[in-house]
């Protein structure tokens, strides 16, 4: 500054402080100091090394200790920071402010100031400024607390409070704040285009003198006390690696960095007395050929800075703005995109012009990435077509995003995978295992927010709102848009009507519904189309199904409607007053239209085997069981493993899936005549051959010849039900799970309600038997995170149920416990605490409510405490462990006892009971 003032006054010119050269000033932790000396106090140098020394000889005169830590090992300030809290404040009075002025009070100066510091809390690095951005938040701080909280260095002052946040040392992560200058630059000259360099005269970085280059430390000591904090402040590095990316700034005179070479390399930030040979260092350095040419080109650089920057520099922006834009815009076409919806679009999608057009309209402008993407809520009954709305949408639209990601909202475990997908989309090489929540939301709302793009998200599903929240998931930013689907009428509460975001799907009685008719059933009339949407409620699902049956048996209208209408009278019959949780999702008018549609259905059921009263009864059985399974995604693989390692008289449904192995004629021959028998038209006489035939393999598996499950009949089963459209998605197979099916959401509560309640205990008590069987196999381990996921999902579905039969007093405590302990077991393993604390704790007092010192109730405790340990929630274990091992009882060289005890010790560790 003195070789540029020098250079004006020889031009008649007045001379200028660094706040007049510059429009921007940076600094941390001393540096900060006198950044905001030069920048905010509007100080000249020679006025801020005067201060500046006057501050550290009070605040460094004296040292509180010379240790930096306690007995404890806990860091400990070796100077009094209220002293460097009076001397702040003294300085900033002399500059002829109030000490508590804001750091940014508002008014707009020609040198805009910052420090760094670090938030105790999340160790990101925060800048304090003299200003505001409108994208950025601005930490409300004064002068004085701005620069207590940059200096704040560790082992040297105490943290610094600032609100609610607490503030240290900013030289860990940016000793040399050249990246952060840069960065904050960047938000403030080029936010949109991040196209810094280009507008960038000089840039100018002083640092504190070369530390040298020194091994590491071999002494514990010596590496945390110096080779650590030395790792954690280097500023060599981080200049090299900046010149590198500014070469063509630097060669062009337009980067300058200077840092004493020699003579302080002994000279630490407590070292005041050194200040003569800080000063002869410097001026060494300076003086020195090599060097005098880098200052002659930074004083004429500097010397063209005439007043401050005017409106002619931001034209040049806008044009170079443009200019970027047009090149982005020829790279697009080369630009990475990704479209990950799942392959269950109909083949003959027609109709719905109104629905797709009204979310064109709502998606018609683009987002402000600052802002929450809209969201558009599309809200019908079960089978309205929601979901093939969306689906519509998003290959009409795929040219238009960048990105499109379909997500199954089911449940908070779905949502969970679905987030976990589009990670590894992103980033096909990371590891993406298991993650808390709030990890995975992170993690994907980061990619998001890094495309250039318009993108959109699709949640399906979502009905349940009381079993998770879903808005957790929803990104808060970003240049996208949310399409969410969902039966329930409150859903609406995501969405902004005002905006037209809340769509209400109308039937397809005068939507489509012709059309889809009319392709698949050619020789009709108009008017009996009309009639029969009209019968059927104008209800998607049940006209596809129609027309599927229509098709499968060669029906005319008429004929179907007679059919039809029987059936009807049939099912209202077959309903009875339950308390099943889902009667309470509709009103009376939906409720009519649900089972209008689940008429169709039983008509489509009907269908199934109707020359084979056992195997029709198998399929039901089979059925039923996957209805209260996660819908989404049902493996072959759960039915073979349960068959393979459990058989019980209820489970002979299984032999749908197998075929006999010949162990001789005279045993084939006797199940062939039991087989036959029960093939007569006599009920009383096929019920008592089923019971032989259970019995019989039950007490002699040599009588009965073994069976052997055979994956192609599996897959003859699943697709005969998806012509009759009761499953779909049965295309999917691997060589390790064997085939997939799924089954729609709507169809899955018509075969849970067509049960009679005590069948649909039964139904579920198998269902839960099924999945605790094939968890306890750790199939996962082999099978991998897809099939890890898909149980994961049918545990969460079936704990609900559990639930809610157990509360209406429909099962037993023993089948709730094991039940609680298998899965609270899985949901462990699995990392989903909460989950099994949750369930455990309800089985326990569901349990011992009757009898409170029942093996039952003890196993439940002692897998309750398993999970408070590994949840560390240790006190709570000890509690537990505790009060089994007082009531067992047990010797003391009892395996048992010696097992709790083991547990029992390690809940102590880690209440640090030690």
């Amino acid at each position: 500054m003195d070789r540029l003032n020098h250079s004006r006054k020889q031009k008649q010119l007045a001379p200028v402080k660094p706040c007049d050269v510059f429009d921007l000033i940076g600094g941390t932790s001393t540096g900060g100091l006198i950044a905001i000396m030069l920048g905010r106090l509007e100080m000249s140098v020679d006025e801020c090394i005067k201060v500046y020394s006057g501050l550290i000889a009070t605040v460094f005169g004296v040292q509180l200790s010379k240790i930096p830590m306690n007995w404890k090992g806990k860091v400990k300030p070796r100077f009094d920071s209220a002293k460097l809290e009076v001397a702040i404040k003294q300085v900033i009075s002399q500059s002829g402010l109030p000490e508590d002025t804001m750091f940014d009070d508002g008014i707009e100066r020609g040198c805009k100031t910052f420090v760094c510091s670090i938030d105790r809390h999340t160790k990101a690095m925060v800048r304090l400024r003299s200003y505001s951005l409108p994208d950025e938040q601005n930490v409300p701080a004064t002068i004085c607390q701005a620069a207590l909280a940059t200096s704040a260095a560790t082992t040297f002052f105490a943290p610094v409070n600032i609100g609610k946040r607490s503030f240290a040392d900013g030289a860990f992560g940016a000793n040399n704040p050249v990246d952060e200058v840069e960065g904050e630059a960047t938000n403030i000259w080029s936010p949109e285009m991040r196209e810094l360099q280009p507008l960038v005269k000089c840039f100018i970085s002083i640092g504190t003198g070369n530390p040298g280059i020194q091994a590491f430390e071999d002494g514990v000591p010596k590496f945390l006390g110096g080779t650590v904090p030395q790792i954690a402040t280097e500023t060599e590095a981080t200049d090299r690696k900046f010149i590198a990316r500014w070469a063509r700034h630097f060669d062009e005179k337009r980067y300058f960095r200077f840092n004493v070479e020699q003579g302080l390399q002994g000279v630490g930030l407590a070292e005041y007395e050194m200040e003569g040979a800080i000063q002869a260092a410097s001026e060494a350095y300076l003086t020195h050929t090599g060097q005098k040419s880098r200052v002659r080109d930074c004083v004429g650089n500097l010397s063209l800075k005439q007043k401050k920057t005017d409106e002619f520099f931001a034209k040049i922006q806008r044009e170079y703005a443009v200019h970027v834009a047009q090149c982005l815009s020829q790279a697009k076409a080369a630009r990475r995109t990704f479209y990950d919806i799942p392959p269950t679009a109909v083949s003959s999608f027609s109709g719905r012009k109104e629905v797709l057009k009204q979310i064109d309209i709502a998606f018609s402008q683009v987002t402000d990435a600052t802002m929450k993407p809209p969201v558009l809520v599309l809200q019908a009954m079960g089978g309205q077509g929601k979901s093939q709305i969306a689906l519509e949408y998003c290959r009409r639209s795929r040219s238009r995003f960048q990105a499109i990601f379909w997500i199954d909202a089911t449940s908070d475990a779905s949502v969970q995978s679905g987030f976990e997908r589009i990670a590894r989309k992103f980033d096909p090489s990371a590891a993406v295992g298991p993650r808390d929540r709030d990890e995975k939301i992170d993690l994907v709302q980061k990619n998001l927010a890094s495309l250039e793009d318009e993108w959109l998200l699709v949640f399906d599903n979502y009905d349940d709102l009381s079993s998770y929240k879903l808005r957790p998931y929803l990104p808060t930013n970003g240049r996208g848009f949310i399409i969410l689907t969902s039966r329930h009428e409150a859903s609406g509460s995501y969405a902004r009507p005002d905006k037209g975001n809340l769509l209400a799907v109308p039937s397809m009685e005068h939507d489509g519904g012709q059309d889809i008719l009319q392709n698949k059933l050619s020789d009709t009339t108009e008017q009996q189309r009309s009639e029969l949407l009209q019968r059927l409620g104008g209800l998607a699902l049940a006209i596809d199904q129609a027309a599927a049956y229509m098709s499968f048996h060669k029906l005319s209208i008429p004929d179907f409607m007679a059919a039809y209408e029987s059936r009807k009278v049939k099912i209202l019959q077959h309903y009875e007053e339950t308390d099943w949780e889902y009667n309470k999702h509709f009103n009376d008018s939906e409720k009519q239209i649900a089972l209008t549609a689940y008429t169709t259905w039983e008509m489509s059921f009907q269908q199934v085997e109707p020359a084979n009263p056992d195997r029709k009864e198998w399929i039901t059985r089979f059925l039923s069981i996957s209805a209260f399974l996660h819908p989404a995604r049902i493996g072959e693989h759960i039915f073979r493993e349960y068959y393979d390692n459990t058989y019980s008289s209820e489970s002979d449904w299984l032999e749908l899936f197998t075929s006999i192995s010949n162990n001789g004629d005279d045993e084939i021959g006797s199940q062939n005549g039991l087989r036959g028998a029960q093939k007569t038209k006599s009920k009383w006489l096929r019920s008592l051959c089923r019971k032989i035939m259970r019995s019989l393999k039950r007490t002699s598996p040599f009588i009965i010849p073994g069976r052997e499950w055979k994956g192609a009949q599996f897959q003859e089963v699943t697709r005969k039900l998806e012509q009759l459209s009761l499953v779909s998605n049965t295309e999917e197979y691997s060589n390790d799970t064997g085939a997939w099916f799924s089954v729609h959401p709507v169809i899955r509560d018509w075969l849970q309600i067509r049960m009679k309640s005590n069948l649909r205990q039964e139904t579920l008590e198998e269902s839960i038997h099924l999945v605790k069987t094939v968890v306890a196999l750790e199939v996962t381990k082999v099978a991998g995170a897809d099939v890890n996921q898909e149980l994961l999902n049918h545990v969460d579905i079936l704990v609900d149920p559990l639930k809610a039969l157990c509360k209406c007093g429909f099962l037993d405590n023993v089948l709730v416990g094991n039940s609680a302990i298998d899965f609270g077991h899985y949901y462990c393993n699995n990392g989903h605490y909460k989950k099994a604390i949750e369930l455990l704790e309800y089985a326990l007092d569901v349990v011992t409510a009757n009898s409170p010192a029942d093996k039952l109730a003890l196993r439940l405790e002692y897998t309750l405490a398993l999970v408070y340990n590994r949840d560390r929630h240790s006190s709570k274990a000890i509690e537990l462990l505790e009060h089994v091992i007082r009531v067992e009882d047990l010797e003391e060289t009892h395996p048992s006892r010696l097992t709790l005890q083991y547990d029992l010790a390690i809940a102590y560790r880690y209440n640090e009971q030690v």
